[in-house]
């Protein structure tokens, strides 16, 4: 059997934020029984394609997942099962955003195998999140990581970001401590990352974006790092950090290269040595979700390469400074991203 991770994605989203490059669209949640009728359709198709698979982990990203119906957690659940063999033990992750959550959202994510769930949270000052485009405030963070502890999820992860325009080193350390403080098991500190097309992109590229020093951002990341690891989250990638037992076993899938299946719009896969990935737009995809155009045929060489900055990413223990101010510029450039 060939051991694989799964990736679905689903596109869609209440408002995108300003600083979104990823395939996601705003206001159509019209075309959601659309999608996943043909995010079925792709994974019976797929199955065919990568025959005797065996899936380690699940993850449902997007987008906001979270603005799924209930009843759509089971049947994106009962359709992996059915085209796909899944582990016993398989990490099911979803991804939500606070203020699009509900308790009956959490129990129906429960109730379909969902063990594992990742909130949007990125920082807790009202300013920054209004900057951000964001649609929820430091009270919704609360209550969505509330409301999954109470629906029995026991491994929450918090994503967060630094490198803010304007964001002070306070505001990061209170972002910090209030991630600490929450019964999660798991964060995830991204630096941002200015992109090309996005609305932050665009204000850079007239110079009406506030820059931030490489001098701050250095400083945040190795505030982050000493401070998680004081609050007894242990730093095993780059820009993750886990309480023990609770590193996501489906990213460190994508840092060891191993395969994996990517199935909806825009959606990436490395699937023996080959990368190729879906159309981005809803329309085409919907109809015609089969359009799999592969960009990479990679040969030994740059196999070999991508594996070292890979692998760069992970590490146990201590580590030299100067590896992790490599790796950090490595981040920011988005070169060591495998889904970039």
């Amino acid at each position: 059997m060939h051991n694989i991770a799964l990736y679905i994605h689903i596109p869609f989203c209440m408002k995108k934020c300003n600083y979104c490059d990823f395939a996601s669209f705003a206001g159509r949640q019209e075309l959601l029984p659309a999608y996943l009728l043909a995010v079925e359709k792709e994974m019976a198709m797929q199955s065919q394609r990568h025959p005797n698979c065996t899936v380690k982990t699940v993850f449902v990203g997007g987008g906001t997942p979270s603005l799924l119906e209930p009843k759509d957690y089971m049947f994106l659940t009962k359709a992996i099962h059915r085209y796909f063999f899944v582990v016993h033990d398989a990490e099911i992750s979803i991804e939500a955003n606070p203020g699009t959550v509900t308790p009956a959202k959490m129990v129906a994510m429960q109730a379909a195998g969902f063990n594992r769930i990742s909130f949007g949270v990125q920082a807790v000052q009202e300013d920054l999140l209004a900057a951000m485009g964001r649609i929820h405030q430091q009270a919704d963070a609360v209550e969505s990581v509330q409301m999954a502890v109470e629906a029995g999820f026991k491994n929450i992860n918090l994503d967060l970001m630094f490198g803010l325009p304007k964001q002070s080193m306070v505001q990061w350390q209170e972002t910090l401590l209030f991630a600490v403080a929450a019964p999660v098991q798991h964060l995830s500190c991204y630096s941002l990352s200015i992109e090309e097309g996005t609305v932050w992109g665009t204000l850079s590229e007239k110079n009406l974006l506030p820059p931030v020093s490489e001098e701050l951002d250095r400083r945040m990341y190795h505030t982050a790092r000493a401070l998680l690891h004081k609050h007894g989250f242990e730093q095993y990638e780059l820009s993750n950090f886990a309480k023990k037992g609770f590193s996501c076993r489906h990213n460190l899938i994508y840092w060891e290269r191993g395969d994996y299946l990517g199935i909806g719009a825009g959606a990436h896969s490395l699937m023996e040595n080959q990368r190729f990935s879906n159309a981005a737009a809803l329309a085409p995809y919907i109809l015609f979700f089969n359009m799999h155009p592969c960009f990479s045929n990679q040969d030994a060489a740059f196999r070999v390469e991508e594996e070292i900055v890979l692998h760069g990413r992970q590490f146990e223990g201590p580590a030299e400074e100067g590896v992790f101010q490599d790796s950090l510029q490595q981040e920011k450039s988005g070169a060591a991203n495998p889904e970039t």
